[in-house]
């Protein structure tokens, strides 16, 4: 059993090229924010700093999973019944809020994808797969209020429909 925690896009392929190359317990301790076992003790190795340029982590391999089978999930939960997908488009929050933990795993400093890289993934998304609603899952979609509306402005010159559950 192996946890993850935090961002797990650079630690889950250290990871998976651990678990591929028969590595020793003490490589293992050499994975960042890893929660493993080694002879019944619970280790839990140090985080590293965050992903800063959110821009840098590809676009999910979207052609390795059922694209559909996610659409018509998230479609049930759409009024409209559109073919709809989730995006995440910032990490991180400035705020102290008593009752959120998004810290935790996200940290307090805010971090952002442009909104040229959010608009290029909707047009992959809807050039590929045919989508037709994006359902946005950011924690606080508008701290910076400027890239907000210039997602909002790309938005209305593409054939989608969009919501946010968290502002």
């Amino acid at each position: 059993d192996y946890l993850i925690e935090g961002e797990g896009e650079i630690a889950f392929l250290a990871l998976l090229n651990a678990l591929n190359t028969s590595c020793t317990p003490k490589q293992m301790r050499q994975i960042p924010a890893l929660f493993h076992r080694d002879n019944g003790q619970v280790i839990h190795n140090e985080r590293q700093d965050y992903i800063w340029d959110l821009d840098n982590i590809p676009f999910p391999a979207w052609d390795l999973i059922n694209v559909n089978r996610y659409m018509n999930t998230y479609a049930e939960a759409s009024s409209a019944r559109k073919k709809t997908l989730m995006m995440i488009t910032q990490r991180g929050c400035p705020f102290k809020c008593t009752f959120c933990n998004v810290f935790e795993s996200w940290g307090y400093r805010f971090r952002k994808r442009s909104s040229e890289n959010v608009l290029g993934e909707i047009d992959y998304l809807i050039e590929n797969y045919g989508v037709e609603e994006i359902m946005f899952v950011d924690d606080n979609m508008t701290i910076d209020k400027k890239r907000m509306m210039e997602i909002c402005e790309g938005l209305k010159s593409r054939p989608i429909s969009w919501r946010v559950v968290n502002i």
